[in-house]
């Protein structure tokens, strides 16, 4: 079958583009590339930024509201066209997110450019209908229908800028072969090899049509994160047809072992001795020059070239039938709307929760877990029945969830039912009898309906413990229909009377970050806090890899406190920047909106930043931190908020005010979530646990961990802090 045109140059342009008057669209394409990775050569990027699982949800009517509600995967097979998800599903999403992490930590190496791509489908190469002018010159996998090559898809795409093209299929049997007899294990090992292998060589065919002349060198691999070496080495050698057929489809001759070239379990925690006989093996390709790998690169990762994520089932939760997704950026803007959506998502346990007929209740478990959602639901669930709602403020740090949740009251009910949301603000450990009095003057009818979030501060959580304890107990007696509805992270905080809910499933943030807030000493079994429980239903996405600012008082960071540190404060704005926050982001299909600067919070532990450069009066020692003069030096404009700032408290809690950084301490929002929280520390070494607890947990998506570092070396200069 004759190709189209579409031979490499050696200087990386296309024969057709020469000629075409398509040239123009296609160095648009390698301008676009440029602009969204503008360090190509010497960094790893994937695409897309963070993979997305398949999710489904069921729509429910709860509290009067409609709400999407998680669902398990299906144990029974798809019949039909049905779009159920399935168990296999999530097992082949789990494999995929499994070999991305291993990509993820031995990319940390690379000081090579290289694009990491995965679930590529072979139909969206060049697919994109405002460049169809561009890419009929050019081959494209729907050349090959009759050959039955233009469906299927790339699991793992990578172009290497030194070494080539290297394709991975990834196969995720063996979770399930316990089940089964040893050798009806390895049968069900050798059926998938066989197919893996043709789907391999399908990818390659591919692959060769679309380059069509002296392209870079293609390399494949077989992935199975679920199956040992010694396990997958028994199938071979039981089966020399079959190892001599792998060996074939990867390129090794003679009696090479080939599965010591496929990835597998044993090199999932400690994959870099196989990237490196994979990667490295056959040497530097001469074919990939700067060229050649920049045209690769503007084709494949291009905005000629769709870049799809899988969407929830529910209709209402997909935006598009396939996000657009290129940038580090974008996939932060992404999680975050997947974990914290437009559209109300619960667990089948707030469910259960907001379906109790229960007027005064506690809800407790750690943060995240969709506690100030369900008060919220509550709230609206009053106001549509015409009641009047009072949120209650116990201090001057739970200020900002109290405004925030009377935002989206607002939001959740028609303006003429405003009237009937009022905040209160009181300080506890000192107002109780002023609290009581101002409560009972809302009552109507014997009635009265209150919100509480973030019941008991840190410092004085056993004072206001007894507080609360109070309040509850003289609204109790001198109102017959009083309901309350209040939450904290701590379940020792209930008073008498109010019945307990127990939420722990995490719902608003990304695995990634759970996994640091659970190191929180104060959470797990017989804790002040209860630990994480796993969901039966998927999570919508690991999340960004957290991304690690480490301070350790050498070189360029002061032999000091991060918070005065200001080689921290450009390594932040650095990072801020990578991921185009104030930007306009890719914009191409339907990328989400690019981040702005009011997504990103600073949080520091128990203390201000010092900012005497623009408010004086606030500084304690008349300066300005050194980790914001850091951040300025790399243009972000960024604002110290104090607790005393109830106007900017306000705009924090609702979105609103200038776009800028807020750094605070993270007392001030407990209770907000932003796309980007920055965690700064404490003022104490060492001491983490309120900043995983009260700031961390504040992320749905990218979360930012300044860790300080105390290097040590030795008389001969040698660092030994490993």
């Amino acid at each position: 079958m004759a190709s189209k045109a579409g031979h490499f140059s050696s200087d990386g342009r296309n024969e057709a583009e020469t000629t075409s008057p398509a040239t123009t669209l296609f160095s648009l394409c390698k301008q676009r590339v440029q602009e969204w990775y503008p360090e190509l050569y010497k960094r790893v990027y994937f695409i897309p930024p963070v993979y997305m699982n398949r999710t489904e949800h069921r729509e429910m009517q709860v509290s009067g509201q409609t709400v999407c509600v998680t669902q398990a995967p299906s144990r029974t097979p798809a019949r039909g066209d049905e779009q159920t998800l399935r168990e296999s599903d999530a097992r082949d999403d789990q494999s995929q997110q499994t070999v991305l992490d291993c990509l993820q930590r031995v990319s940390k190496d690379q000081t090579e450019g290289m694009f990491v791509l995965s679930q590529l489908n072979f139909g969206h190469y060049l697919n994109e209908p405002s460049f169809a002018a561009a890419a009929a010159t050019l081959p494209k996998p729907g050349d090959l229908q009759a050959e039955n090559k233009e469906r299927g898809d790339f699991d793992v795409l990578i172009l290497h800028r030194k070494y080539g093209i290297f394709v991975g299929e990834i196969k995720s049997i063996g979770d399930l072969l316990s089940s089964l007899t040893p050798k009806e294990q390895d049968q069900q090992v050798k059926k998938k090899v066989n197919v893996a292998m043709r789907q391999l060589q399908k990818a390659e065919d591919v692959l060769q049509h679309v380059m069509s002349g002296d392209a870079p060198r293609i390399q494949k691999t077989l992935m199975l994160p679920n199956i040992s070496r010694l396990q997958f080495q028994r199938v071979l050698k039981d089966s020399p047809s079959l190892a001599q057929d792998l060996r074939g489809c990867l390129g090794v001759t003679g009696n090479t072992d080939p599965s010591t070239l496929c990835l597998t379990s044993d090199d999932i925690l400690n994959p870099g001795k196989w990237w490196h006989r994979w990667l490295t093996g056959m040497g530097n390709d001469p074919a990939m020059t700067d060229a050649v790998y920049l045209d690769l690169v503007s084709r494949f990762c291009g905005p000629a070239t769709t870049v799809t994520v899988h969407c929830s089932s529910t209709p209402r939760l997909a935006r598009a039938q396939h996000s657009d997704l290129r940038t580090p950026g974008e996939g932060v803007v992404e999680t975050a709307s997947r974990f914290a959506p437009v559209d109300i998502v619960l667990h089948p346990s707030q469910v259960a929760a907001l379906n109790k007929q229960k007027r005064l209740v506690f809800i407790h478990g750690p943060p995240g877990t969709g506690k100030t959602l369900v008060l919220i639901l509550k709230a609206t669930e009053w106001l549509k029945q015409n009641k009047p709602v009072q949120i209650v403020s116990m201090s001057k740090y739970s200020r900002a969830v109290s405004e925030g949740i009377v935002s989206q009251l607002n939001l959740a009910v028609k303006p003429a039912a405003s009237h009937l949301i009022k905040l209160h603000t009181f300080d506890l450990t000192d107002e109780v009898d002023r609290a009581v009095e101002s409560l009972m003057k809302e009552a109507a009818a014997d009635k009265l309906y209150l919100i509480f979030d973030e019941v008991s501060g840190v410092e004085q959580r056993n004072l206001e413990q007894k507080c609360f304890t109070r309040l509850c107990s003289e609204l109790q007696k001198r109102c017959r229909g009083l309901h309350i509805w209040a939450a904290s992270l701590y379940h020792g905080l209930k008073p008498k009377r109010l019945t307990e809910v127990i939420l722990t499933e995490p719902l608003r943030t990304p695995p990634a970050v759970t996994r640091h807030v659970q190191q929180q000493p104060l959470m797990g079994d017989g804790k002040e806090i209860r630990g994480y429980t796993r969901s039966a239903s998927c999570q919508p996405s690991e999340g960004p890899a957290p991304k690690i600012v480490r301070h350790t008082g050498r070189g360029d960071h002061i032999d000091g406190r991060p918070r005065d540190c200001e080689q921290c404060g450009r390594e932040i704005g650095k990072t801020i920047r990578e991921l185009d926050v104030g930007g306009k982001g890719a914009r191409s299909g339907d990328s989400p909106h690019p981040l702005r600067y009011s997504d990103v919070i600073i949080l520091t532990n128990l203390r201000t930043l010092d900012d005497a450069d623009n408010d004086p009066s606030s500084s304690r020692r008349g300066k300005t931190s050194g980790l914001l003069r850091g951040l300025r030096e790399e243009r972000i404009p960024v604002k110290v908020l104090k607790s005393s700032d109830m106007e900017g408290v306000r705009d924090v809690a609702n979105m609103t005010g200038p776009d800028q950084v807020i750094a605070t301490d993270n007392r001030v929002v407990q209770g907000l979530e932003r796309k980007v929280v920055v965690c700064v520390g404490s003022v104490s070494v060492g001491d983490d646990r309120m900043g995983r607890l009260k700031s961390a947990s504040r992320c749905t998506s990218q979360l930012v961990w300044v860790e300080e570092v105390r290097e040590q070396t030795d008389s001969s200069g040698e660092d030994h802090s490993g």
